[in-house]
């Protein structure tokens, strides 16, 4: 539902509404007993019209909450992923070997983490929910995360690129280390802003859940009492 059958929707909702509110008033000074059933019929339609829109209405909320979700979710896995590749280029520079570190870093780093953070960051590819992404997005300038990723696996793209010798790395080891911990740093702030966003929009869609389900176990129990 797009953002003009939304307001379609609620436009209906509010008419409907109005109508009960003029019948209700009108049926309060209506003596005659024939045109007070015939009150009473109308009321009940507005009463049900009124419902059905509600349920449509928030049957939408629940379908955007629920994209919203699985956008967070998404973008919380791509993170989550990330760091663990960065946790593996830890281990790999660790070794005392430059020739084993020098070759790993050429094939993990630049086929596994740096594609990856190229990716990650461009949040108008991976997200589809535009107001998840607005959302990141303003929150990603505000602390310039994209940006220092970005910087800082070009430091370390170019510490790989320019070794061409085992040896080549012995000098640029601390440096490796240092940019290294900033990308683990910076992108355990996005996991932890991303665990507490997904952690919120699950609560909402389960109590807008609770509330579709609770109206409509008291329709058809008011439904169940009519036909009695």
């Amino acid at each position: 539902m797009n953002q003009k059958q939304s307001h379609d929707l609620d436009q209906a909702i509010k008419n409907w509404q109005e109508k009960l509110a003029f019948l209700e008033k009108e049926k309060a000074i209506e003596s005659s007993r024939d045109r007070n059933i015939e009150l009473k019929k109308k009321i009940d339609e507005c009463h049900q019209e009124i419902q059905r829109l509600k349920w449509q209405s928030l049957d939408s909320s629940l379908k955007k909450q629920l994209m919203q979700v699985l956008d967070w979710k998404m973008m919380h896995e791509n993170f989550q992923d990330l760091s663990l590749k960065l946790i593996c280029v830890r281990g790999l520079i660790s070794s005392d070997d430059y020739k084993i570190v020098l070759h790993d870093l050429e094939n993990h780093w630049r086929d596994e983490c740096s594609p990856k953070i190229s990716q990650y960051t461009e949040f108008s590819i991976i997200i589809r929910s535009g107001k998840v992404r607005d959302e990141f997005e303003e929150k990603d300038c505000n602390s310039n995360w994209s940006k220092r990723l970005k910087d800082y696996a070009k430091k370390i793209d170019e510490i790989v690129d320019g070794c061409v010798f085992p040896e080549d790395l012995v000098p640029q080891m601390e440096s490796l280390r240092s940019y290294l911990s900033s990308l683990e740093k910076i992108n355990g702030q996005v996991l932890e802003y991303l665990d507490t966003r997904l952690k919120v929009k699950i609560f909402e869609l389960e109590n807008n859940f609770e509330e579709l389900r609770s109206s409509l176990v008291h329709s058809l129990g008011t439904l169940s009492a009519k036909t009695k």
